[in-house]
């Protein structure tokens, strides 16, 4: 049995029989982790990012879940702990209130973790933060929009999940990632690279995706089931797939979620990990131990920039970038007709200006993921969980009898003052309005979690003679400067 899925009203024997087998649990979890990811280790890891012809990665996560989406993730994780259960207990509910919560921290916290697993790899890996909201379509269902510019294009994509169960807060936790691609780069799969079960897209899905001429990673296929209700105790998906890695185009590598954690019956001790990663400030974040299974997500997140097709192979997947800048040439690119001298130069440019933007959101980025880990945000957090490891036989005792224990570890982090664990309860000011200002409501979120980005300044873009200071926070006060160079220098 999973230790995620005890309901609190079983009785006392019950409990202290399921916990006696937590810490094997997790073991066995992380052991099977540890072996799926051998194939790719640091060295393995590396070598595939110089042998990409680009090496663009995005990291989304669910940053902020709307007001009139957290009862649609609370039911949803309750009927996943109905079909997980044994059936005597499936009519037991644990109490999951806190659920979004947790989701909204957790994953902040690793999304930055991931983006330095990565940056340590190599460098010259440009990583994109897109953290992501949670709020209900007009079909009644939970799906995702981007808090930030996602029309850059990426090689790799990357969706962590990491949830904490409300009863274990932050001495557990359970990691989920998908990796996809353009469909056209890696067709034998529609793009699918890895995907944990509970977190590959239902075939109701894939078929919305044409997987031999989809241009964009970041596609239809994104999915979860907190999100969509659907559980997946085992695989669902009709694509190619195999149990291990190394990533291809042929197959989806299909991996269990990997359960982490270090609580028992009656305690928790800290793992080396808990212990170590403990950031001094701003600059001293990249510098700081990342979670082991986060760095194993990363070794498998780069191992996929070689295993795509070139993307000099399939220029058109630069056509949604570059319609902003010219609609024509990206037609022409998407439909695969010949360029004429002119659009030739003029495709160039884009990707001059490209690299230009790619800098300025990199710096901006960096930014983000020191903050998120040697800020405000961070600091709270670390507080919250060393809480949670001292208080815990004594907060497990009242949870074992209700949820009083576990919303009151998790208030701490709900309720901080700090201006980056605000944010992540500041949700009513930053959706409210998002379908009307959605760009207000990002730039809004950034810095809430970063607020030092309104102190970095200008950055200064420059072509040819034209020398441009753009605020590095204002994504879309770079791309319009942008746009305007286009138009300057553009050959007719």
């Amino acid at each position: 049995m999973q230790p995620f899925t005890l309901p609190f009203i079983l009785s006392l024997a019950t409990l202290l029989s399921a916990c006696g087998t937590t810490g094997d649990y997790y073991a066995r979890s992380k052991a099977e982790h540890d072996a799926l990811v051998e194939a790719v280790d640091e060295s393995a890891a590396k070598a595939a990012v110089q042998r990409a012809h680009s090496r663009i990665v995005a990291i989304r996560w669910p940053a902020l879940i709307a007001p009139n989406a957290r009862q649609a993730i609370v039911s949803n994780g309750n009927q996943w702990i109905a079909v997980s259960m044994l059936p005597s207990l499936a009519s037991d509910t644990p109490p999951l209130a806190a659920l979004p919560d947790l989701i909204e921290a957790s994953s902040t916290n690793f999304a930055a973790e991931m983006y330095w697993s990565i940056k340590r790899l190599d460098p010259s890996v440009q990583v994109l933060l897109e953290p992501q909201l949670v709020e209900m379509d007009r079909f009644g269902a939970a799906s995702l929009k981007p808090l930030t510019e996602v029309s850059i294009p990426a090689d790799v994509v990357a969706d962590l999940w990491v949830t904490t169960p409300p009863w274990q807060v932050l001495v557990a936790q359970e990691f989920q990632l998908t990796l996809q691609s353009a469909p056209v780069r890696s067709p034998g799969n529609c793009g699918l690279l890895l995907a944990t079960i509970g977190h590959e897209p239902l075939q109701s899905a894939i078929e919305k995706v044409p997987c031999s001429a989809g241009l964009d990673a970041r596609n239809a296929m994104q999915a979860h089931f907190l999100l969509d209700g659907e559980p997946r105790p085992r695989p669902m998906t009709a694509l190619p797939n195999k149990a291990t890695p190394p990533l291809s185009r042929d197959a989806v590598v299909l991996m269990k979620t990997v359960n982490y954690g270090d609580g028992g019956p009656f305690s928790a001790s800290m793992n080396d990990y808990v212990k170590d990663s403990r950031p001094k400030g701003l600059a001293d974040a990249d510098r700081s131990p990342t979670h082991p299974i986060v760095s194993g997500f990363a070794r498998l997140t780069v191992s996929g920039l070689s295993t795509i097709e070139p993307v000099e192979a399939r220029p058109e997947t630069l056509s949604s970038y570059l319609s902003q800048f010219d609609p024509s040439l990206a037609d022409t690119l998407r439909g695969g007709k010949a360029l004429t001298p002119a659009q030739s130069e003029n495709l160039q440019l884009v990707r001059r200006l490209l690299a230009q933007e790619l800098q300025v959101r990199g710096a901006r980025d960096e930014r983000i993921a020191r903050e998120i880990l040697g800020g405000d945000f961070g600091r709270q957090f670390r507080r919250t969980r060393d809480q949670a490891y001292s208080q815990y036989g004594k907060q497990m005792m009242k949870m074992w009898g209700g949820v009083a224990g576990a919303l009151a570890i998790h208030s701490a982090t709900l309720n901080a003052t700090g201006p980056g664990l605000g944010a992540l309860q500041a949700s009513n000011q930053a959706t409210d309005y998002f379908n009307q200002q959605q760009e207000a409501a990002g730039l809004a979120y950034v810095r809430s979690i970063a607020p030092s980005i309104a102190s970095m300044g200008n950055a200064n873009v420059s072509l040819l003679d034209q020398r441009l200071a753009i605020d590095i926070g204002d994504q879309r006060g770079l791309r319009n400067a942008l746009i305007k160079l286009y138009k300057k220098y553009r050959r007719p």
